[in-house]
């Protein structure tokens, strides 16, 4: 069974909600073939993983996945990238895909390489692009106006060493990419063997170990689609319920206060509320493992915890990995398990604007931390009661709110996101205002808070 919500212009294409069925995790086909397992193993650079299940689950997941499971490794060392191509270096299993290699450095900015299932892509600006005289295309990721153009260029090691294209990257290693880099280095095969590759490069080891965070009472909301939504093949439906679950995960992950038991924010400052309404309470247990981890250990923590967990209880498995996109976006997935079945699911796929990224102008579009915005109230004396004053403005869609405080030095408007969504949203829904003052009267832009 599969249901799938409609299009929906507010949503980007490349984020997904999907209700199905899927094959016990015991047998062999289910890590190979079909959702939920293809679109773990199509997750790379996984920078962390949340598992979050009721307490009743957590000691059966802390003997499985903390005390009998290996812990995942990886390693940071300095190589040049020619040194990729060379046969006796690093050898058969980097053509495979058997290794998962990023260099340091962002995609939009810095000249960065990143090698992942055999492919090579490096992510170059013009002039060394053209130094390189490597064939490529043109990266501009929309609303990025204000950036310098970017070249992608892709090469398959599984090539034969002989062929031109191999020739005229090694030339183009020797010429132009002959500093030295430091990589990131993660091996594909859960036992670790082929650190041994990298010995020669004095590599340092990390150790992802898990974080444990038992008995936190939280307000409950029972994870299941209405049998309605799934007896109708109701796709609105399925996209609504699938948000508001997706958003009390994401907040339990985070440790927000918003669904704490005890929390008692006033409504001035937050407005959500767990859609379920009913003020019950529950306990979890989350596991938390960050590092450079391969779709392979996320594959074998999945399959593991669904085998842990009692056929009805819930649980979810998320992964974020690292971005290597030049617009500086990259992925989450997660997958649940809802309350009251043993063997369906509900995956969510998305892009994932980066929060590290303070203060990136993307389009007229100005990504600020909390900090910032406070400093601007106090710094024109401004009062955050003056929110509530009608000058309010609520979107249509139910992704956030527009807020905006002015007075007669200008106008600061603050767009209140209430969900993951890509920054390109946040600049088209920008549009809808006519005219946009920062406070000052200076120029014209829009102060998003995350929240």
């Amino acid at each position: 069974m599969r249901l799938q919500p409609l299009p929906s212009v507010y949503r980007p294409s490349t984020c997904s909600v999907l209700y199905g069925s899927y094959d016990s995790p015991g047998s062999r086909q289910a890590s190979e073939s079909g959702k939920p397992w293809t679109a773990i193993a199509a997750q790379d650079f996984i920078h962390k993983i949340d598992l979050i299940a009721p307490q009743d689950c957590c000691s059966a997941l802390l003997r499985k996945q903390v005390e009998q499971r290996q812990k995942p490794v990886y390693a940071r060392f300095t190589m040049q990238l020619e040194q990729l191509l060379q046969v006796d270096a690093l050898g058969e299993d980097v053509r495979k895909g058997d290794v998962l290699l990023l260099s340091q450095g962002r995609a939009s900015t810095d000249n960065v390489f990143s090698l992942s299932k055999g492919i090579l892509k490096m992510y170059l600006d013009k002039e060394t692009f053209e130094r390189a005289g490597l064939p490529g295309k043109l990266y501009t990721a929309a609303g990025n106006r204000g950036l310098e153009p970017r070249w992608v260029v892709s090469h398959n090691l599984a090539n034969p060493p002989g062929k031109q294209a191999t020739q005229r990257l090694l030339y183009a290693c020797q010429q132009v990419f002959h500093k030295p880099v430091a990589w990131l280095f993660c091996d594909a095969d859960l036992s670790g063997s082929r650190f041994h590759l990298i010995a020669a490069h004095k590599p340092v080891i990390f150790e992802a170990e898990a974080n444990i965070t038992e008995c936190r009472t939280i307000l409950h909301m029972k994870p299941q689609v209405s049998a309605t939504i799934l007896a109708t093949g109701d796709g609105c439906g399925l996209e609504e319920t699938g948000s508001e679950l997706i958003e009390w995960l994401s907040l339990v992950r985070l440790k927000s206060p918003r669904v704490a038991a005890d929390d008692t924010v006033d409504s001035f400052l937050s407005r959500y509320s767990v859609p379920d309404g009913t003020d019950s309470q529950t306990k979890i247990c989350l596991l938390s493992w960050q590092g450079f981890m391969s779709s392979s250990w996320l594959r074998t923590v999945a399959a593991d915890a669904l085998r842990a967990c009692p056929p009805q209880q819930w649980i979810s498995i998320s992964a974020t990995t690292l971005s290597t996109d030049i617009a500086g976006l990259g992925s989450e997935l997660t997958l649940l398990r809802p309350s009251g079945v043993a063997d369906e699911f509900l995956i969510n796929e998305g892009l994932l604007d980066q929060p590290p990224q303070i203060g990136l102008t993307l389009g007229g579009v100005d990504i600020v931390s909390a900090g910032r915005v406070l400093d601007a109230a106090m710094k024109f004396q401004i009062g955050f009661a003056e929110v509530g004053n009608g000058q309010i403005s609520v979107l249509d869609q139910k992704f956030g709110s527009l807020y905006s405080l002015d007075n007669e030095k200008g106008c600061l408007v603050i767009l209140v996101l209430q969900i993951n969504i890509n920054v390109e949203f946040a600049y088209q829904s920008t549009q809808q205002i006519q005219t946009i003052v920062a406070r000052g009267g200076v120029y014209q832009r829009v102060a998003v808070l995350v929240l």
